[in-house]
């Protein structure tokens, strides 16, 4: 229903991927409409849009929407779309022009659920101040074989961690470190600590794993102050790229 009626501006899809996403906004009665990458935001068939939904892949050096010239603060929501070995790539000031980030090949139902999320939210805000360079983000994660994964992998991209056992932990660190973003598990007390860090009004920024894609429970994280989700098992390169988003 959040999505019904509401118009979706495609830009820079084509073939299959783009046949699937409008035929899952269809769907919900949304209204797909396909523009090229070089499409300018400024137009008026864009500006009665709801939403922009921007592919992010090798080559598109037309798009408008990745440009340097870009606002900073988007007019309408925007989700920027690609692999996560793309979306990771941006420069920090293109990152965080979207209000959320869908990579290929997650399933439909997780598209439309980013899509009415990023509605909901609207634009990105920018009035926060950027977290300072070299800032270590706060993790808990309940499942070993991410835990693994993790390792290292995050430091490729220039992110510094701390792991947390557990949720009470996970706000010990936040408050010692005064981390600017946390990570918390929701097999591990996750929607206790989002209620704890929104308790005590902390200046974090959060999101949280979890291995259900129920609407209920990723409205319940967002409902406690969460700005993004991840679905377990993950890639530690998305892990990386939604993490950049919100350290900026």
């Amino acid at each position: 229903r959040a999505l019904s009626g509401k118009r979706v501006d495609l830009i820079g899809l084509s073939g299959d991927v783009a046949d699937q996403i409008c035929n899952a906004l269809e769907q919900v009665g949304a209204r797909a409409r396909l523009f090229e990458s070089g499409q300018s935001p400024d137009a008026e068939a864009v500006s009665i849009s709801h939403l922009v939904f921007v592919h992010v892949r090798p080559g598109a050096t037309n798009c408008k929407w990745l440009g340097a010239d870009f606002p900073a603060t988007p007019p309408l929501p925007t989700i920027f779309f690609g692999a996560p070995e793309d979306l990771v790539s941006l420069e920090l000031g293109i990152l965080a022009r979207a209000c959320g980030l869908v990579t290929e090949g997650c399933l439909p139902e997780e598209v439309l659920m980013r899509l009415r999320l990023a509605i909901s939210q609207g634009p990105p805000v920018t009035s926060r101040a950027a977290a300072a360079e070299g800032a270590e983000v706060v993790i808990s994660i309940s499942d070993e074989s991410s835990r693994s994964l993790l390792r290292g992998r995050l430091e490729e991209h220039g992110l510094r961690w701390r792991l947390a056992s557990n949720g009470p932990e996970t706000i010990l660190l936040l408050r010692h470190l005064r981390a600017p973003v946390a990570v918390v598990d929701v097999d591990m007390d996750g929607f206790e600590t989002l209620a704890a860090i929104h308790a005590e009004s902390m200046p974090v920024r959060t999101m949280f794993l979890t291995f259900s894609q129920q609407e209920d429970m990723i409205l319940r994280g967002f409902s406690l102050g969460a700005e993004d989700y991840l679905v377990q098992p993950f890639s530690p390169v998305e892990l990386a790229a939604r993490l950049k988003r919100l350290l900026v």
